[in-house]
């Protein structure tokens, strides 16, 4: 069993929404729960609890911010505050459970509130900012998690109600959504202001088919033709009008690869990294690969390799040409082996920022070919508590993280900003 299936195993625990994406949004959120729950189980030993099981779709934070003191209780007396659509503005424990940013002025946030003591009341509820994170308006409220950039302007997010998860979209800051939905039909590619995604493939055959989906309407159709050879996995860059890079396997070779399209999926071309190298690990129990870009022509196809004899490998590959051709970008092995390598991100520099521990940037490693090394040279994150995330960078010249109160900007993917995320 691959690591990408035990992923998707992760992310699909809960009860599946109808027409259940299984591309990058997905995939990125199995990461994130897999990674809190290694986390966890290795802090346990210090007597830390579990993850709440309301981070539902493993977005961690649920808890009590580390180094923080216990929010003030409310007063029960005190008539309650209301926000700008008329509902009262419950209580909140502090927690930013996850974030993104559309562009450089419009973030959204989650927020887990709780209008009282009890767990069991706690929602989740999404914040929208217009102004880079210096205020910040309710937008909706009914348990919105796995939140996520579809193409520029458009969130999209699941919505949970009774054990019933829905795949939801906006256009308009988060304040009214339409349902994503999958039809039947084959459309020849990504329609004009539309998006591709990878959606799971219940034939068997591939681990998910490249779709296109219809900005107007929700409505997602499978491209006609397919990246060639590859066994998808996941798809990096998935709007219309950008080069789309979806990675995964070719079998029975046994090797990473990335499809290549430039026609908005009416054509693919496939490239297969490591397949003539003496010195690519042999006897592999499972691998991964994800592509990490930041202005599509310079990207990083980041491979990890499990090994069952123990040699586990984590290996790079780096395109200047929008990848067309591949090198190895760390021949002499500077970067350690880590189980998720696609915690990675590229600077507006075309640097690459492996993270091989999400929550301390001294742990991160740089480099563009020839030798990475650590830490990375960020700033502004030195204050940050309960980062549990990789680096998001969804729209162009924007990079965004959260901690358990803040969001954090970057222009580059180095220099940081912190943004409280105070509701008012």
């Amino acid at each position: 069993m691959t690591s990408l299936r035990e992923r998707f195993n992760d992310a699909v625990a809960n009860p599946a929404p109808p027409s259940r994406l299984s591309g990058d949004e997905v995939y990125a959120t199995a990461w994130r729960r897999r990674r809190a729950r290694i986390r966890v189980a290795a802090a346990a030993g210090a007597g830390l609890t579990a993850l709440a099981v309301a981070v539902a779709l493993g977005v961690a934070g649920g808890g009590p911010n580390r180094g923080s003191p216990a929010p003030a209780a409310s007063d029960p007396t005190a008539s309650p505050a209301t926000s700008p659509s008329g509902q009262p503005i419950l209580p909140t424990d502090g927690t930013v459970e996850e974030a993104v940013a559309t562009d450089v002025d419009h973030l959204y946030a989650i927020l887990r509130r709780c209008p009282s003591d009890d767990p069991a009341t706690c929602v989740r509820v999404l914040y929208g900012s217009d102004d880079g994170g210096r205020t910040w308006t309710e937008r909706k409220r009914d348990n919105p998690s796995m939140l996520t950039v579809l193409a520029p302007g458009v969130l999209g997010a699941t919505f949970t109600s009774k054990d019933v998860s829905t795949w939801r979209f906006s256009t308009d800051g988060g304040r009214n959504w339409t349902d994503l939905r999958q039809s039947t039909g084959t459309v020849p590619a990504v329609p004009n202001g539309g998006w591709a995604a990878c959606y799971e493939d219940n034939s068997g055959v591939a681990r998910c088919a490249v779709y296109a989906v219809d900005g107007r309407t929700g409505t997602a159709k499978m491209l006609a033709r397919q990246p060639p050879t590859i066994i998808p996995t996941g798809i990096t860059t998935a709007r219309a009008g950008t080069r789309l890079w979806v990675a995964g396997l070719v079998l029975p070779r046994n090797r990473p690869a990335v499809s290549i399209s430039s026609d908005d999926g009416r054509t693919w071309s496939t490239r297969v990294l490591g397949q003539d190298e003496a010195d690519y690990p042999q006897d592999i129990n499972n691998q991964s690969v994800s592509v990490a870009t930041a202005d599509g022509t310079t990207a990083y196809a980041v491979v990890t390799i499990v090994v069952n004899n123990g040699q586990n490998r984590l290996l790079v590959y780096r395109t200047t040409d929008g990848g067309q051709t591949w090198q190895r970008a760390d021949p002499a092995g500077t970067l350690p082996w880590v189980q998720h390598g696609e915690a990675s991100f590229v600077t507006a520099d075309g640097t690459l920022v492996v993270q091989t521990v999400v929550d301390n940037p001294a742990e991160w490693y740089a480099g563009t070919t020839g030798t990475y090394s650590k830490p990375a040279p960020v700033t502004g994150l030195e204050t940050a508590t309960g980062l549990a995330h990789p680096v998001r960078n969804d729209a162009p010249g924007v990079y965004l993280l959260v901690d358990r109160a803040a969001v954090y900007t970057s222009p580059d993917g180095l220099h940081w900003t912190r943004h409280p995320v105070s509701p008012s």
